[in-house]
């Protein structure tokens, strides 16, 4: 995990990049370094301060798809995203790609964030000796729709590790089948 480079002055913008991108709802894919993950609703607010500047960052994103549990307290959206920064010089930086929220309905009956990730283009394929950690999983009361995020390791010729999602849909055998699934390098290629 890279630790941020320290950063000040009007042009200074967050530059984080996250290996395990639910742990806060972020876009993960347009931050370059990895800080402690906030684990209160203040840290969470403290990382996003410069989006409510007047001069900071704009982020946008647009539902494409949608679905949720039968029981309906457990759904996520697919879409799109786009970011925009400044750099030191003052310039415009855009970054955009695809993302998946999972949202839980919370007892006081109002969907929240409970999963956040970026959704990266499937490779070709889960490359052999993967070894997944669950960190989470997340089950609608029906059973129709279940997520799993964790940790990824893989010690094959080109080692590397990062963060999973997968979403899983009861389909109409009763199996559950894969909606969806990210995996996310912790060395991620940069976005912009």
């Amino acid at each position: 995990m890279e630790r941020c480079p320290p950063t000040s002055g009007p042009s200074a913008r967050p530059t984080w990049r996250s290996p395990a991108p639910w742990t806060r709802a972020t876009p993960a894919p347009s931050w370059r370094c990895s800080p402690p993950t906030p684990t209160s609703a203040a840290a969470v607010l403290a990382g996003w301060s410069s989006f409510f500047q007047k001069e900071g960052p704009e982020l946008r994103w647009e539902p494409e798809l949608a679905e949720i549990s039968r029981s309906g307290d457990l759904g996520y959206t697919v879409g799109r995203w786009e970011a925009r920064r400044r750099d030191a010089a003052g310039n415009v930086v855009r970054s955009e790609g695809r993302y998946v929220t999972i949202w839980r309905k919370e007892a006081d009956g109002r969907f929240r964030v409970a999963v956040d990730a970026p959704l990266l283009a499937p490779g070709e394929g889960e490359p052999p000796g993967l070894e997944r950690t669950a960190e989470r999983k997340i089950s609608s009361r029906a059973g129709d729709l279940v997520v799993e995020a964790g940790i990824f390791r893989h010690a094959g010729a080109a080692p590397s590790n990062g963060a999973y999602l997968a979403v899983r849909r009861r389909t109409r055998d009763g199996a559950l089948g894969a909606a969806l699934e990210t995996l996310v390098p912790a060395a991620m290629p940069a976005s912009d």
